[in-house]
């Protein structure tokens, strides 16, 4: 009779090992989507203020030469204001890191009637539009892509800790799940071997 019995709680304890294994699973996943999401929520605010300050930027441009023919006439002049900023090192290329002569594939310029002056041709319902003012006008509009590739090297290092943190507490409930499977089972099956 002890073989029917070994086989009975190993059966019953790889049931429950296998369901607590599934809920464990199903719970890490989803506490790591939320945080990647709630991560590029927070860097899309960074990035935004950044934009904002890059606007201004070229506004001060603007005024200063009165058009944009000298960003238009040398993409370095462009690049030199991308550099200056902080903008896009949370997200996709960084600035400086592009060869000098080509402006970041994420950000352009356009006119005050959306006509692209300088940087890549960009979907305009994806991009977010930053305007570009002076004396209460309208002189442009910056336009940044979206992206959700982290590139940043502190945001990612804080990615891959939180990924090791859920990791090892994802093991650690697995170990905790099987032997409380495995009490479970020695004490349901207890009444069993007895009336046997």
């Amino acid at each position: 009779m002890r073989l029917p019995r070994t086989g009975l709680r190993a059966k019953l304890f790889l049931a429950m090992l296998i369901t607590s294994a599934v809920l464990i699973g199903a719970i890490m996943f989803s506490a790591h989507y939320s945080f990647h999401q709630g991560l590029i929520r927070y860097l899309n605010e960074i990035e935004s203020e950044q934009a904002q300050a890059l606007a201004q930027s070229l506004a001060q441009h603007y005024t200063t030469h009165g058009s944009w023919k000298e960003l238009r006439k040398d993409p370095k002049n462009w690049n030199r204001l991308l550099r200056g900023t902080r903008l896009h090192q949370a997200f996709g290329e960084d600035p400086t890191q592009t060869p000098k002569g080509r402006a970041n594939s994420r950000i352009a310029l356009l006119d005050v009637n959306e006509n692209r002056l300088v940087g890549p041709p960009l979907p305009l319902h994806d991009a977010r539009r930053y305007p570009i003012v002076t004396n209460e006008m309208i002189v442009g509009w910056l336009l940044v892509a979206p992206s959700t590739v982290v590139t940043d090297a502190l945001a990612l290092q804080f990615k891959h800790e939180q990924g090791r943190m859920l990791s090892l507490i994802s093991l650690i409930a697995l170990l905790l799940a099987g032997i409380e499977s495995w009490l479970l089972a020695r004490w349901l099956l207890g009444p069993v071997q007895e009336l046997t």
